[in-house]
C-alpha cells in the first residue's frame, strides 16, 4: 500500500504555489511503537508511524494561519506537504465524462459553448496518460473544425482549473 501512495503523490516545488493551489499539509503520524526507559524515564520510539494523518488544503497566502511561501518551503523541505497528481476523480469533477480507457484515460465534456470570436464549440475531448502526465485538449466546433489547444504535461487538478481558465471557451 505504502508504494501505491507514494506513486499517487508528489512534493511539489515551490515555484508551483498559487492561490488556488490544492495540496495535502502532513499533521500528525500515529501509530508506530514505542518504549519507556525504565530508568531514564523517556520514552523512545522503536519503529516510525503506522498512519500518517493528511489534510486537504488549498493555498491562499494566508498570514493568519502562517501559510505563507516561506512557511510552505520549510513544510517542503520537512516532507510535510504531497500533492495528488491528477487522476481520474480530479478530471470527471470538473465535468468531463469517461468515454474509453487504454494506457491513456479519454473523456469528453459535452455542451455548447460560445467563444468570444462567435464560434460555438460542442465538445471538449481530454486525453490524459496517468503513467507520465501527458494530456492533450482538444476542441470540436459545431462548423466541423477540430483543434489541438493543449498538449504537454499537467500533474495536479490544480494545474488542469489553471488550463481551463485560460481557455475560457472551456470553462463556460
Amino acid at each position: 500500500m505504502k508504494e501505491t501512495t507514494e506513486k499517487k503523490y508528489y512534493t511539489p516545488k515551490i515555484e508551483e504555489f498559487h492561490v488556488g493551489f490544492e495540496y495535502e499539509i502532513h499533521l500528525m503520524s500515529v501509530g508506530g511503537l514505542v518504549v519507556l526507559d525504565s530508568q531514564t524515564k523517556e520514552i523512545n520510539r522503536i519503529s516510525e508511524p503506522d498512519i500518517k494523518v493528511w489534510e486537504p488544503t488549498v493555498y491562499n497566502n494566508d498570514i493568519v494561519f502562517g501559510r505563507t511561501l516561506d512557511n510552505i518551503q520549510q513544510l517542503i523541505n520537512n516532507n510535510q506537504i504531497r500533492v495528488k497528481y491528477l487522476d481520474q476523480e480530479d478530471i470527471e469533477s470538473l465535468g468531463f465524462i469517461l468515454k474509453h480507457t487504454s494506457i491513456d484515460l479519454w473523456f469528453e465534456r459535452p455542451g455548447v459553448f460560445l467563444r468570444d470570436d462567435g464560434y460555438h464549440l460542442k465538445n471538449i475531448k481530454l486525453n490524459y496518460g496517468t503513467h507520465d502526465q501527458r494530456l492533450k485538449l482538444v476542441f470540436d466546433y459545431t462548423a466541423g473544425e477540430t483543434q489541438v489547444h493543449f498538449e504537454g504535461q499537467i500533474k495536479n487538478k490544480s494545474e488542469l482549473k489553471r488550463l481551463l481558465k485560460q481557455r475560457k471557451d472551456a470553462t463556460a
